[in-house]
This record gives structure tokens, C-alpha cells and sequence, in this order.
């Protein structure tokens, strides 16, 4: 939160009277955002700009004083729950301002996401805040100025708008200006899409901004048509659905506040989130139909009062305005249901009129009893501030797109450096001496490193040894890269307590006092006869040195996460139980056991590893046959492990019998080379195709981890025109760091290639 102390308040010359419509007016104490009307496609025209669509919620800023207060779309009060944005913004302004922007939190893919935000959302206790400020930071995205100084903004066009802006806002890693694109408005929406943005916001460059108004100035252009409903009813349900309901009868409102149809919604809803739904509209109940017009309707109907918002996709509008084929999405809570209006699209490039008409009266309402500023040209002082602001794009297509990626790249990085480099540069500094302990400080948390001339790996014919402190080291520079793989999925370890040359061992229930940074969730195994087990997560630095101060050489984690995310947004309000359920890759542990290989002998010859490379290309064959994008990493010791992205709406269950199939199709193949049996492939010497992963509770080694083998060997990611020239243990401790400085985490988009099991399934069902 900011201060509440008297502090001055910073002193800035500040002389808008330059700009057309600048008017002196005393602070607001509220505004309604503008709004954008919906449009089908991305048109190119030298008068208008287009943003990124975000997935977050509006927050309007109240700068005052060096004192913020932010407010939702609704004007609600929101500060207390981001206090590291209100904070921020106190700091960034040299004057008293009205800020309009998007909150966003980012996904693992380090894109916005309604659901991660959701967390955030609503927290009353400052402990709750403070808990989710470390998991969950957001992001204020600043796209307009609406006040500046002692003058009101509105009615200045958004062109000078966006400089003034840029001259009077400083930048912070989660308070930032979003830029804009002034040309080619299609390739920037292809970008923008193929990004994960929702798609983009097109602004007319000379439009005022209508407080509390949707308008024909601004035009939403989204990939996937969605919108808000209100829930009017509901349908009985029959059959598995007989405690529940069928479906939900949404509408919206008009112009004239009448409550109008638009269809039923009966998909996208799983056991849990018809429990929850119901529970929600049971109270509601009322008699008589809200809708101004009753829905042509056959089945019994239970008619509620319309206050839960919710939103859907749908493929398109019928002629009479009835959804078609919709889909279940979320609640918003975050909106009032009477917000919750019809939007007729603009299908063509609106007609450029005089700024008077488009406005219209709602503006001038807004700034009754405020004086105008006589009009003049822009001053050269405010001008001299915004001298560098190169605000035109490069004609070339090239340069566009990269103009779309340096945006795209910068939301992402942006997550990264929450993350304190320096940080991280200390943790480097301070273990290149020699001494046998460390005090870190860490996310203002104190973490004692000790034994740190320790032998982990012993060296070898070819490679030196690593000690605890080199093992720190190399973690701390592979923490990029790793820690995507680790975040909020439990891990079971491997500890080698006296080295890897030593006995070592598994390690799930972690029986310590864990530190606040170290997170943890209880799971239970599809083998109910099981206790459920406390596992740990590893979901930042601080908590990936402190697993390696006790001595943790592998990360071996579980294919489901316990954070929610896009293809999850149906489960908003279930707990980390659940969300278990739900895996988000389907996993094949190639691997070849003959002679007792494995954990006591992690060596395979050239000869051997080929044949396994060569069952790798034949699944992915498979796999591309049926859309499924297959990546392959090494294990790190005999094998290889491939990875098929999917989205999270089907069951363990479910997968895992997908997976088997799959493998079964490929056995049928080679029938004396291949087996799902482990007890006939350690004694046959065929070929291991391991399914078993797929399960709830169960583990495979992350991409990234190191290995408790004599080479030191890494589990990595390769491409498969890579496959045919890789041994099992090309990459180690030792050569690993020098790989990712030329190839990046090929990775990074491993979960960009989901593909939907259902659509899957349902289409092989038709057949």
C-alpha cells in the first residue's frame, strides 16, 4: 500500500495549455472507463492505432498527492489487493494524474491470464494479499492519461494523449506503458494471436475519450468471439445430470435496460462446476421470468434473479441473436450484471466524423462546470520531453512483426525480473569463494547454505568434479529454464546426501520446517489404499537453492499443475486436489533395460540408443497422424522421454488409456522389439514403452534436471533433427549451460502446442 504519511508533493512545470481541449477542472474522485465496441476484423487506416488485447481486469488510478487509489470498472475500490502496483504508481508520477490501464497476471507461458488473476482477486486479508504478491505478482499496463496536473484530459485527442503519456510516466518491471502499432493492423493481429493475446484494441488517433461509454472510436477485434452473460435459469437436468441442471439461460440487456434471450449454454462444465453453479443459483429462485420475453422453452424451467455473470465462447450469432454453439468459459464477478449489455458488431471501417458527433453529449456532461483552455499550438516544452518518442512503425512487414514481438517479448520478460537480478547475481557473487558457509537473503528470506566444498560428483577420465557449491552455481544460471518445468507441479527428489557416487534416494514427505518461499500440496494417489502424501513445490530461486543445499540432484515432477490456467478457467474455484486430476502432457518413457540397466548401471551403448531413437521417430509419426505435436527430450540416463502437450480438460484415467493405446498400436508393430511390461523388457532386452507416468502421484524427471549418474548428465530438450546425432548423455552439469547460451530453451513454447484430447476422442466416437 502507499503510505498513508504527509509527504509534498512532487513539484513539476507542467503547462498543457498547448493541446486542443486541455481543460482546468479540480481532480475527479471517480470515471467510468471508456469502452470498445466489438468489430469482426482488423482493418489498416492511417487514422487509427491498435494495442494488445489483454485478458486482465480495467484499473482506473487515482495519483494524487503522491497517494494512489485505484478502482475497478465498476468504481469499486481495489487497492488494498495490489499494493505493490498502488505503491508504485505513487512513485512513478511527478504529478497529480489519472491513469487508465489493464491488470494482468501472466501464465506459465508468460502470457495474460484471466485465471491466474483470478487468485488475486477479492483477497480481504493483508496476509492473503501478501502470500499472493509473492505467487501470483501483477502487472499494470498503462495505455491513456485522462488528467495531468490541475486539467482534464478528455476531450484532448488520443494522439497527444499517448504523448503526454510517455513524457510524463516512468517505467517499473510491473508498471508499464503498453505500446501501440500505427500500420498494418492484420499482421499485428496475427501476431498478437499466435502470441496468446485475445487479440487487439484499434483506437481512432483524434478521438476524445467518452468516459463511461462504448464506443465506435475504439474497436475490439478478438480471435475467439466471446462475451458476458447473465443467468436467468435454468433447466432441469436429466440422468447423470439429475442434481444439477441441464443448462443455463443467459441474456443480456439493451439500451433500454430490458432483460433480452440469447440462448442456452449447457457445456463446458465438469462434476465439480455443476456443484458449484447450482449452489450458486439455488438462492436466486423467483417466480415469474426475468426475461422481457420468455424463451420458446420445452423442458422445466427454474427462472432466477439476474445477478451471476458469466462468459462464453460461441461461434456466432444467429439471425435472431441466439448463441451458437456456446461454450461455458467463468464467472466475472468482477462484473455488475446491468454492465452486461448487447454489442451489435461494426462491420466496416467506421466513417471518420467530426469529433462533436462521435462524442456526443456523454463527454460534455462529464465536463460541466470546467473552463476551456484557449486553444493554441502545442508548447515546445512538453514537446522537448517526448522529442526521442519514435511513435511510427517501420514500413517494412518485417519490422512490424518485430515490432508485435518486442511487445509480446517485453510482457513476457517482465515476470522474469520480479525475480530480483540482482539477486541472483549476489547468489553467483557470493559462492565463487571458498568458504564452507553462506547466509543468502532471498526473496527477504534468509537461507543458510553450508558443507559447500562437499563432493557431489566425483570427476571422471573426461570431466572435473562438481562440488555443492559448483551444483549451486550451475543451478543458479539454470534457474531460467528449469524452474518452468518445476513451477507448481509437486516433485518427488532424489537426495544424495554424501554424493551421487554414494547411496542416494527418493524422497516425497519432506518431514523439515520448510521456509514461507518453499510451497507445498497434499496428494493423493490414484491407489486410494495409499496415504496421501505432503509433496513439495519448487516455484522460484531461493526454493531451488534451498532443495539443493539438501543435496536434491533430481527434480522429478507430476504431468498436472496445481495453478489453474486457460484450459482449466472451468474450475476457477477448485482446490489443488482436484486441479491434480487434470494432466497437461501426455508422457512415453522410452527406455532400454537389458543386462540390469537403469538406476544401478545408467549406460547404453550408441548402438542401443539408436534402437530407441528409432521407436522415438515411429511415435511421433504416430502421434502426428492423430494432431498431436510430439516433443523429445533426453532422460539422462538410457532412454528418452516424449512429451505431447493437451489440454487440461480430460482426466488421468482417461489419458492414461490413450497413452497405452497408443502404445499397443506401436507394439502391434514390433511385436519381438517392444513391450509395456517393465519385469519382460529388463529380461528380454526389448524395448520399454512406459505408459505408467499418466497417473495422478506419479513422476517423471523434469526437463533440466540433473542426473545422480557418474557423467553428471542432464535430462534436455532436442529437437528432433538433433535426435539422430545425440547420445543419452551428451549433455551434463558441464556443457549443459553452454548449450542454452546458443539455443535458448527450445521449450519455451512446449505448452503453446496443446491439442485438444477431446475434439480427439469425440471425432474417433463419430467415426
Amino acid at each position: 500500500m502507499a503510505s498513508s504519511d504527509k509527504k509534498t508533493p512532487k513539484t513539476l512545470e507542467l503547462d498543457l495549455s498547448g493541446f486542443k481541449g486541455a481543460k482546468v477542472a479540480p481532480f475527479p474522485t471517480s470515471l467510468s472507463p471508456m469502452l470498445a465496441s466489438p468489430t469482426k476484423d482488423p482493418f489498416t487506416h492511417s487514422d487509427w492505432i491498435c494495442e494488445p488485447k489483454m485478458d486482465g481486469i480495467r484499473g482506473i488510478s487515482f495519483i494524487r498527492a503522491e497517494k494512489t487509489t485505484l478502482l475497478s470498472r465498476r468504481g469499486l475500490d481495489i487497492t488494498s489487493q495490489y499494493p505493490v502496483l498502488s505503491a508504485t504508481l505513487s512513485k512513478l508520477c511527478p504529478v497529480d494524474v489519472i491513469l487508465d490501464g489493464e491488470i494482468i497476471a501472466l501464465n506459465d507461458l508468460g502470457q495474460p491470464s484471466f485465471q491466474q488473476l483470478q487468485q488475486r482477486m477479492n483477497l480481504a486479508k493483508d496476509i492473503d494479499v501478501e502470500r499472493a504478491e509473492k505467487n501470483v505478482p501483477v502487472f499494470y499496463f498503462v495505455f491513456d492519461i485522462l488528467y495531468a496536473g490541475n486539467v482534464s484530459l478528455l476531450s484532448v485527442p488520443l494522439r497527444e494523449r499517448k504523448l503526454i503519456l510517455k513524457a510524463l510516466i516512468g517505467s517499473h518491471p510491473q508498471v508499464q506503458i503498453l505500446q501501440h502499432f500505427d500500420s498494418d493492423a492484420h499482421l499485428a493481429y496475427e501476431t498478437c494471436v499466435d502470441h496468446g493475446f485475445e487479440g487487439i484494441v484499434a483506437k481512432r488517433l483524434d478521438s476524445l475519450y467518452e468516459s463511461g461509454r462504448r464506443s465506435p472510436s475504439w474497436l475490439k477485434i478478438k480471435a475467439q468471439q466471446t462475451d458476458e452473460f447473465v443467468i436467468g435459469g435454468f433447466t432441469a437436468g436429466q440422468g447423470s445430470r439429475g442434481t444439477s441442471f441441464g443448462a443455463l439461460l443467459l441474456g443480456q440487456y439493451d439500451d433500454q435496460g430490458h432483460f433480452i434471450y440469447c440462448g442456452s449454454v449447457g457445456t463446458g462444465f465438469d462434476e465439480r462446476l455443476l456443484s458449484q453453479t447450482t449452489r450458486k443459483m439455488l438462492p436466486l429462485q423467483i417466480a415469474k421470468c426475468p426475461f422481457q420475453k420468455r424463451p420458446d422453452e420445452k423442458k422445466q424451467v427454474v427462472w432466477i434473479q439476474p445477478e451471476i455473470v458469466i462468459e462464453a465462447k460461441f461461434m456466432d450469432w444467429t439471425r435472431d441473436r441466439h448463441l451458437r454453439t456456446p461454450v461455458f468459459l467463468r464467472f466475472r464477478d468482477d462484473k455488475a450484471p446491468l454492465e452486461v449489455r448487447q454489442q451489435l458488431p461494426i462491420t466496416t471501417v467506421p466513417h471518420i466524423r467530426s469529433l462533436s458527433e462521435t462524442v456526443g453529449s456523454k463527454t460534455d456532461n462529464a465536463d460541466a462546470g470546467v473552463s476551456e483552455l484557449e486553444p493554441c499550438e502545442p508548447v515546445d516544452s512538453i514537446y522537448s520531453q517526448v522529442s526521442d518518442a519514435n511513435l511510427a512503425v517501420s514500413e517494412t512487414a518485417s519490422a512490424r512483426v518485430e515490432q508485435v514481438r518486442e511487445v509480446t517479448a517485453a510482457i513476457k520478460d517482465t515476470a522474469k525480473k520480479i525475480a530480483d537480478d540482482s539477486e541472483v547475481a549476489k547468489v553467483l557473487g557470493q559462492l565463487s569463494g571458498k568458504e564452507e558457509t553462506f547466509e543468502l537473503l532471498l526473496y527477504g528470506e534468509k537461507l543458510k547454505l553450508t558443507h559447500l566444498n562437499r563432493l557431489f560428483w566425483p570427476k571422471t577420465e573426461t570431466s572435473p568434479e562438481i562440488t555443492k557449491r559448483d551444483y549451486l552455481v550451475f543451478l543458479t544460471k539454470l534457474a531460467p529454464f528449469i524452474l518452468p518445468q518445476l513451477t507448481n507441479r509437486p516433485l518427488t527428489c532424489i537426495r544424495a546426501t554424501d554424493g551421487v557416487h554414494k547411496k542416494h534416494f527418493y524422497q516425497k514427505h519432506w518431514s523439515y520446517s520448510l521456509p514461507e518461499f518453499v510451497d507445498t500440496v497434499v496428494v493423493t494417489t490414484e491407489d486410494l489404499s495409499e496415504e496421501p502424501v505432503e509433496h513439495v513445490v519448487c516455484n522460484n530461486l531461493a526454493a531451488l537453492l534451498y532443495f539443493a543445499q539438501h543435496s536434491v540432484v533430481e527434480f522429478h515432477c507430476m504431468p498436472s499443475r496445481i495453478e489453474l490456467a486457460p484450459d482449466l478457467e472451468h474450475l476457477s474455484t477448485c482446490d489443488s486436489h482436484y486441479l491434480l486430476n487434470y494432466p497437461d502432457y501426455i508422457v512415453f518413457d522410452l527406455d532400454f533395460h537389458t543386462g540390469g540397466r537403469g538406476a544401478k548401471n545408467p549406460s547404453i551403448s550408441s548402438e542401443d540408443f539408436k534402437k530407441v531413437c528409432e521407436v522415438a521417430f515411429k511415435l511421433r509419426e504416430i502421434c502426428e497422424s492423430m494432431s498431436l505435436t510430439a516433443s523429445v527430450k533426453t532422460s539422462g540416463r538410457t532412454g528418452l522421454h516424449i512429451m505431447i502437450p493437451i489440454i487440461r480438460n480430460l482426466e488421468f484415467d482417461i489419458v492414461r488409456n490413450m497413452a497405452e493405446t497408443i502404445g499397443r498400436f506401436l507394439i502391434a508393430q514390433d511385436k519381438d522389439g517392444l513391450t509395456q511390461i517393465p519385469t519382460v523388457a529388463k529380461n528380454s532386452g526389448k524395448i520399454l514403452i512406459d505408459h505408467s507416468p499418466n497417473a495422478r502421484g506419479k513422476a517423471v524427471a523434469a526437463a533440466y534436471t540433473p542426473r545422480a549418474t557418474s557423467e553428471a548428465s542432464v535430462s534436455t530438450p532436442v529437437s528432433w533433427d538433433e535426435l539422430a546425432t545425440v547420445s543419452a548423455t551428451s549433455y551434463t552439469i558441464h556443457n549443459l549451460i553452454e548449450r542454452l547460451a546458443d539455443t535458448g530453451d527450445i521449450w519455451s513454447d512446449l505448452f503453446g502446442q496443446k491439442r485438444d484430447l477431446q475434439v480427439l476422442l469425440n471425432s474417433i466416437s463419430r467415426k
